[in-house]
Parts: structure tokens; C-alpha cells; sequence
């Protein structure tokens, strides 16, 4: 008499580790195939943001020039507080400092030229 736990239902024999092991490889040799590669849509590349850039020669005016001048004279027995300065013309601290720097078509060579007497 034929006990259920003695053989498989299928009838067949119980297969062996290796054969077990050797379907588990065709298995994973299956999943394993390469897809076939799509070429991806190139990103577009980022914009880069606009520099600020610096205030037009209009952007200063005489009477500006002249403020300007004249909160340097006020501060002039220490070092000027070109922030503060800046605050009340109403520009940045690095504009202010462009109009005192050497070499340039600005306030400090139209001061100089002025006192040397090849100005207005």
C-alpha cells in the first residue's frame, strides 16, 4: 500500500539539489538578459541666472556725485562708512567704491582733474 509522504503525487521522483539549483540558474540567466539600451532625451541644459549687472553712467547723477563727495568730506577724518553712504544715495556699497577707485571715467578722476584745473 502506497503511503502519500513515500512518493510525490506528480509520480515522480523528488528532483536532486543540483537540478533544483541548475533551473534556479536558467532562471536568473532569463531575468538577467540585458535590455536593449534607449538613448535617453538629452537634459536641457540650466540657464544660467543672469548677473546682475552694474547700474548705467546715468544711474549717477551730478547731485548724486555731489552727495557723494560731500558725505566723504563730512567723514573725512577717519575712515568713511562707504555702507552707510551707500544707504543714503540709495546704491550698493561696491558702486560707491567704483566711483573712488583709480584709473576709471568716474567721480574720483573728475574730482582729480577738476582740482588740477583740466575740468569744468
Amino acid at each position: 500500500m502506497k503511503r502519500e509522504h513515500d512518493t510525490p503525487s506528480d509520480g515522480g521522483a523528488t528532483p536532486s539539489p543540483k537540478k533544483i539549483k541548475a533551473e534556479q540558474n536558467i532562471k536568473a540567466e532569463v531575468k538577467a538578459e540585458p535590455k536593449p539600451k534607449v538613448k535617453a532625451e538629452p537634459k536641457p541644459k540650466a540657464m544660467p541666472k543672469p548677473t546682475p549687472k552694474a547700474e548705467s553712467k546715468s544711474a549717477w547723477t551730478a547731485d548724486m556725485k555731489a552727495d557723494l563727495l560731500d558725505a566723504l568730506l563730512d567723514q573725512s577724518g577717519g575712515a568713511p562708512d562707504l555702507g552707510q553712504i551707500a544707504a543714503r544715495l540709495g546704491v550698493t556699497r561696491a558702486q560707491v567704491l567704483d566711483q573712488l577707485k583709480p584709473n576709471r571715467a568716474n567721480l574720483r578722476r573728475a574730482v582729480v582733474e577738476h582740482v588740477r584745473g583740466g575740468g569744468k
